[in-house]
């Protein structure tokens, strides 16, 4: 009787333990979704080698380079969109792209409307006259006919320092051929463009001195933090073991039509340090 008992009492325990099982929701089961990660959105202006240029229809150059890894590192595709440089900071504002690079100069103006990254290079700019007529410093261009790119920093050193109104063009090659054609008596650009224009040309000299020196950064809509720091991290590796240099060296030589640099030594052991982004752009 007492064993009868015991098999039922057991049997009891068992039942309602399994009925308390079946009371419990059970997990939650997500499904694995199909769709492609969403596209990183960069707007750019493609005019600018070796920071951004096009070839063969297509934009490439360092910035796009730079994206391309922080597109890698969040594991999305890199959308490259070109638009004019002064309506590069309204496209992060309206939310029509996630970032910006196109040699952009940090300033504090800009930061009203943007927020930016840490600085991946350093640069200037500088003056490209006619051969023969040249104009070497901020003294000799004032009251003479200036061409700029419009909405760049250029443009606001004319204007604020110089003291004059410039032309305003929507490339700065657009500026050279004003130049060349007697349109303008000089112009402003960034020294690495300055290069590149007139390198090749025996027409055109650049001043030997930079009119002021500038940090380029990447660009977000201002809040957007959590982008920012992917970034920054990806920054800080890239300055680290040199890749942004050998970007830089290797679209360089590319434009001027010359077989591209051997890639700097990468250290064993990457790791970002405080000193990563003056050693990479001090070249």
């Amino acid at each position: 009787m007492s064993k009868s008992l015991s098999s039922i009492l057991a049997s009891s325990s068992a039942i309602l333990a399994l009925c308390a099982g079946c009371g419990k929701p059970k997990p939650e089961v997500k499904p694995v979704s199909d769709e492609p990660p969403k596209p990183l959105v960069m707007v750019t202006e493609s005019s600018f080698p070796p920071y951004e240029y096009v070839e063969n229809g297509k934009v490439v150059g360092v910035d796009i380079d730079i994206c391309q890894a922080i597109a890698d590192k969040l594991g999305r595709p890199l959308v490259v969109v070109s638009t004019n440089f002064e309506a590069i900071v309204n496209a992060l504002e309206r939310g029509d792209a996630d970032l910006a690079a196109a040699g952009i100069t940090v300033t504090e103006e800009r930061r009203e409307n943007c927020d930016f990254s840490i600085s991946y290079a350093t640069s200037g700019i500088a003056i490209i006259s006619l051969k023969g007529a040249e104009y070497k410093d901020i003294d000799s261009a004032k009251g003479k006919r200036i061409g700029v790119q419009g909405g760049t920093t250029s443009d606001n050193y004319c204007t604020e320092e110089i003291g004059e109104i410039p032309q305003r063009f929507d490339t700065p090659r657009q500026a050279a051929e004003a130049l060349k054609a007697g349109k303008v008596d000089l112009i402003i650009v960034d020294i690495d463009l300055a290069r590149n224009i007139a390198g090749g040309d025996d027409s055109l000299v650049i001043s030997s001195g930079l009119l002021c020196m500038e940090e380029f950064a990447i660009a977000v809509k201002k809040g957007n933090t959590e982008l920012l720091a992917a970034i920054n991290e990806t920054l800080e590796i890239l300055l680290h073991n040199g890749k942004v240099y050998d970007s830089l060296a290797a679209h360089v030589a590319h434009c001027a039509g010359e077989p591209p640099p051997a890639p700097a030594a990468t250290p064993p052991e990457a790791a970002p340090d405080s000193d990563a982004n003056e050693t990479a752009t001090a070249q």
